[in-house]
């Protein structure tokens, strides 16, 4: 649109110019033909007479070539300011379309992130049994936590860039946890993620997943100390709800204060919680 404003006062320019000059070389042609029809001015009287009428007829000429030129003059006048008016309006146009253009990318990007912050927000909602999870690459390697989190679409790989550089400042903060008190997601979905890194069965501790007397079987200390309780016993075995399983220390001590062998299930801590609490009150 701007090309076509700039060629349009071009081409009235040239016009203009053009008129203007055809003009003038008229005037200067009518001038010279008015003085040689005058003569000298010294001459004798009887001389000038008959030249009269046909200098009468070239003034009156260039009269009208005056008004002619005084005519131009005003349409040119005109011309200008319709040109100005027509350059006005095409700025004002490409001003709008250069508004639009910039609204509509806004718009792109607002939307953008509104997608992205929509499908973090169903995948920090959503179940976390539906989270199809591999926890280990096509080489039969464990991912880390971090990995596996920015696969999920979780986090961005920015956002896990600074949570480690804050866990390293703070080592013994997990990065699971770090990642639920920034809300990216919740507890079962980081619970989830460690049972399937260490090929663990993972348990909700809903009411009848534990049996009724397997907390017993560990002291209130040994349970809130560790953060783990008995699900149930199975012969000589103890299946322990940890949040941690890879809490060594806890399945030693569970195994000397049980006499029995432990395999560990992966809980939330507010799981576990809640079954110290119901067991044994709040301590």
């Amino acid at each position: 649109m701007e090309q076509g404003g700039t060629d349009i006062m071009a081409r009235l320019g040239a016009a203009i110019d053009a008129w203007q000059a055809r003009i003038e070389e008229t005037h200067r042609r009518l001038t010279e033909q008015l003085s040689e029809a005058r003569g000298p001015t010294d001459g004798p009287p009887g001389d000038a007479a008959p030249a009269a009428a046909p200098g009468r007829d070239l003034e009156a000429d260039v009269t009208a070539l005056e008004d002619a030129l005084a005519e131009r003059d005003a349409r040119i006048t005109a011309l200008v300011a319709e040109s100005r008016a027509l350059q006005e309006r095409v700025e004002a146009a490409e001003t709008t379309l250069r508004e639009a253009r910039e609204e509509t990318q806004r718009l792109r990007d607002q939307n953008a992130a509104l997608r992205i912050a929509l499908e973090s927000d169903l995948r920090k909602g959503a179940p976390a049994d539906v989270l199809t999870i591999q926890a280990f690459d096509a080489r039969g390697h464990k991912k880390r936590m971090g990995e596996i989190l920015v696969e999920l679409g979780i986090i961005t790989a920015e956002q896990l860039h600074g949570l480690l550089a804050e866990q390293h400042a703070a080592p013994q903060r997990r990065l699971g946890r770090l990642v639920v008190a920034r809300g990216y997601t919740n507890e079962v979905v980081i619970a989830r993620i460690l049972a399937s890194q260490f090929r663990l069965p993972f348990t909700e501790l809903r009411e009848g997943d534990v049996s009724p007397n397997a907390p017993a079987l560990i002291s209130a200390h040994l349970a809130r100390q560790h953060h783990c309780v008995p699900v149930r016993k199975e012969g000589d075995c103890v299946i322990l709800a940890m949040a941690n399983p890879m809490d060594l220390i806890a399945i030693e001590d569970v195994e000397h204060a049980t006499g029995c062998r432990v395999e560990p299930v992966v809980a939330t801590s507010a799981a576990i919680e809640f079954v110290i609490a119901r067991q044994w009150g709040k301590a």
